[in-house]
């Protein structure tokens, strides 16, 4: 609903861009600034082992930042499956 609002929003100020468009600056953004941001460098130790804790936070990260990867790639098969009518 929101992101049909955007796009709708985007038309009424005379954008008219087709919705896989927005989609893909939008998710290509997203990934790129979390790409960027998720890793927690400043947690790893400059001399000693990475303790368990921190080694768990860089698993969940990695995961996140694989789920934003795997929605570029859906995105990315299907272009077509956004666009406005």
């Amino acid at each position: 609903m929101i992101f049909e609002g955007y796009v709708e929003g985007l038309a009424d100020e005379g954008y008219d861009a087709a919705a896989s468009v927005v989609r893909a600056g939008y998710l290509g953004s997203l990934a790129v600034r979390s790409a960027l941001c998720t890793l927690p460098l400043e947690l790893l130790p400059g001399s000693t082992a990475p303790t368990a804790e921190t080694v768990d936070k860089f698993v969940h990260r990695l995961r996140l930042a694989r789920v934003l990867i795997d929605m570029v790639a859906q995105l990315q098969a299907n272009p077509d499956r956004n666009e406005r009518s």
